[in-house]
């Protein structure tokens, strides 16, 4: 596993002293936007725990990249409810620095009470791609959250701003859409009803999902020696599980984009159309789907 090494353990990285919660409203982002990211995320909390075991394991690979070690400083983009802050406040230790930034209200509030006890963490309620960040930080990590800048330029480039020379970035995000069953299945069936095309592959959240471009983006934004792999990895459920799942993509996933608006006799066919198609693939009790994801990884 590779660690980031040199300045990070530093005796100047101690004794930043005490934690302040910040509240840092993104100034650039519309009104509409951030109240699409609140109602989401109430939705969100309904089924975070769900949302959690199934992202944990893809949020590890990018963690293995970053390999933060004591004394670091690191900003995590899109925290959410905060779960990898934990991770990260244990492996900088005392004398490092976690920094959560989500632009959702009621996820920083969830994050802010998760981390309460841990005097390395602090959470922001902020745009990550135009907050100012102080150019002092050793890591920014990510795990799903770079897929929803609408300017992903300028954001890329914000993030790097934030990181002192030498610095490390490394995040996960989704490959495209034919590579995650889970999304390719939903989409067909509920296509199949409503004859809506499937979203085009540079909307969120597959906007980072070419590789080429990916390693672009991060190249103009100042990165050098970009690294972006792709990983297909497996998620297994029970059937008890695949069906909390489904609610939870009727309700805060691209399904429930989907289907919004539409009439009810034509949603609950396209549901049922869904829910055909899952159970579809059910064997002994369970349903195995290949998940596919780019990690990248560059340095400052």
């Amino acid at each position: 596993m590779p660690k980031i090494v040199g300045p990070l353990s530093l005796p100047g990285n101690q004794g930043r002293g005490e934690r302040t919660m910040m509240t840092t409203p993104p100034s650039d982002v519309s009104v509409a936007v951030r109240r699409n990211w609140d109602e989401r995320a109430r939705r969100w909390l309904d089924y975070d725990d769900d949302m959690e075991r199934f992202a944990a394991p893809l949020g590890e690979l990018a963690l293995e990249r970053l390999g933060p070690c004591e004394g670091a400083r690191i900003i995590e983009v899109g925290c959410g409810t905060g779960g990898c802050l934990h991770t990260l406040a244990q492996r900088v230790g005392d004398t490092g620095r976690v920094t959560g930034v989500d632009i959702a209200a009621p996820m920083v509030e969830h994050a802010r009470r998760s981390v309460a006890n841990r005097a390395n963490v602090e959470v922001l309620h902020a745009d990550a791609s135009t907050h100012r960040f102080e150019p002092e930080h050793d890591a920014v990590f990510s795990r799903f959250g770079m897929m929803f800048f609408p300017h992903p330029e300028s954001a890329f480039r914000n993030i790097a701003r934030a990181l002192r020379p030498g610095g490390k970035i490394a995040f996960v995000c989704w490959d495209g859409i034919r590579t995650n069953e889970w999304f390719m299945i939903t989409g067909l069936a509920a296509m199949s009803v409503t004859r809506a095309p499937l979203a085009p592959a540079r909307r969120a959240p597959f906007s980072l999902s070419n590789p080429e471009r990916l390693r672009e983006l991060l190249a103009q934004a100042g990165f050098h020696s970009v690294h972006v792999a792709r990983r297909v990895e497996k998620t297994v459920m029970s059937e008890e599980d695949l069906e909390t799942r489904l609610k939870s993509s009727l309700e805060v996933t691209g399904l429930r984009e989907t289907l919004r608006g539409l009439p009810q006799d034509v949603r609950r066919r396209a549901v049922d159309a869904v829910r055909e198609a899952l159970w579809a693939r059910v064997s002994d009790g369970r349903i195995a789907l290949r998940v596919g994801v780019l990690v990248a990884e560059a340095t400052r």
